[in-house]
């Protein structure tokens, strides 16, 4: 199997000291770069050719966010997870916006971090469950969304779906919210991004915040 190879990217060396710990007793992770700054993780991207990338916002030389915006420009595949003690809906909404996959709470148990990197590195989203629960609400009636939705032809089980995944909920909780089975849901899903032809789960997530299907507070 191979391993999800990743680079950490954090100013505070005992913040990826800890990272390190947990990751590397995971036997299908691996850390292939670590980097201090902006600056050093893109040096650092030039060379590597990571899964993942576990980024911090505040970073001195070049913050996260510019950073990752810089990064999804040379590697747009690229699987960016943002790890942070940020919990402004500004930042989230921006991290989105750039293309990121994932925004995670520092504080996040071991067990989410974890799980966090392995979705992100299979092209879904995720959003830690503060995250979840503090910034995005979610719309699903159709009579008031953007024209442009309307007429996209996104039947309203469909919207109900895009609204989920941009929630970064996976297949399987989609299925039990919904009552429907974890394959209806990735029919659902594959239907979605040829009717708004789109690529992946987190042109997905930026479509959602472009019209409005999700709002951030």
């Amino acid at each position: 199997m191979n391993k999800i190879q990743l680079i950490l990217a954090d100013d505070h060396e005992l913040i990826r000291s800890g990272t390190r710990q947990l990751i590397t007793q995971e036997s299908d992770l691996e850390i292939i770069g670590e980097a201090n700054n902006g600056i050093e993780t893109l040096k650092l991207l030039q060379n590597l050719e990571p899964d993942v990338l576990l980024l911090d916002i505040e970073m001195p030389e070049l913050n996260g966010l510019k950073t990752a915006e810089k990064a999804l420009e040379s590697y747009p595949n690229l699987a960016i997870l943002l790890l942070t003690m940020y919990t402004d809906a500004h930042y989230l909404r921006k991290s989105l916006e750039i293309g990121c996959r994932g925004y995670l709470l520092k504080q996040s148990d071991t067990n989410e971090i974890i799980e966090a990197i392995r979705t992100v590195a299979a092209g879904e989203v995720y959003f830690g469950g503060g995250v979840s629960r503090n910034f995005l609400r979610m719309s699903v009636n159709r009579s008031s969304l953007n024209p442009f939705i309307s007429e996209s032809k996104l039947s309203k089980r469909e919207i109900e779906v895009l609204c989920l995944i941009a929630d970064g909920q996976s297949s399987k909780e989609i299925a039990d919210k919904l009552f429907i089975s974890v394959r209806t849901v990735d029919t659902h899903r594959s239907n979605i991004l040829h009717k708004l032809n789109l690529s992946n789960t987190a042109q997905l997530v930026r479509y959602a915040i472009k019209y409005k299907l999700v709002d951030l507070d």
